[in-house]
C-alpha cells in the first residue's frame, strides 16, 4: 500500500493539529499597573488585609486633615507607625506620622526638595 504525497502531509497536518490541541496552553494576560498597585496585589494573606485597611485610613485623611490610630490590645505604635507607612509607599504618597504612648497621628506631607536650599536673591 502506497500513499500520494499529498494524503501523508494531510495525516501530518491533521496529526500536528490535534497534537497541539491537547497540549495548547493559554497565553498569560499582559497588563501595566503602578508599582503600588503590584506591591498591594503581591501581599497575600493576613497581611495583604492589613495593608488594605491601612491604605483605607490614608485615604480617608484630606488635604488639611490628621489622622489618629488608638491602640487596641496588644498594638504597639512602632506597628502601626510602620503598616502606615507601608501603605503610603504602596499608595505612592508622602506621609507625616508622630507616635505617643497610646496613639498614633498621621496627615499627608508636602514632598520634601533635595539638594542644596536656594540662595536669596541679593537686594
Amino acid at each position: 500500500m502506497h500513499l500520494s504525497t499529498d494524503a501523508v502531509l494531510k495525516h501530518i497536518r491533521n496529526a500536528r493539529e490535534k497534537l497541539h490541541a491537547r497540549t495548547r496552553l493559554d497565553l498569560p494576560t499582559f497588563s501595566i499597573l503602578s508599582v503600588g498597585e503590584a506591591r498591594g496585589d503581591s501581599v497575600n494573606g493576613r497581611r495583604a488585609e492589613l495593608l488594605q485597611e491601612y491604605i483605607g485610613y490614608i485615604q480617608r485623611v484630606g488635604a488639611g486633615e490628621a489622622g489618629r490610630l488608638t491602640l487596641g490590645k496588644g498594638e504597639t505604635t512602632q506597628a502601626i507607625r510602620r503598616r502606615l507607612n507601608a501603605a503610603a509607599e504602596a499608595l505612592g504618597r508622602g506621609l507625616d506620622v508622630r507616635r505617643t504612648a497610646n496613639a498614633v497621628y498621621f496627615w499627608p506631607s508636602e514632598p520634601r526638595r533635595r539638594g542644596r536650599p536656594r540662595k536669596s536673591p541679593a537686594k
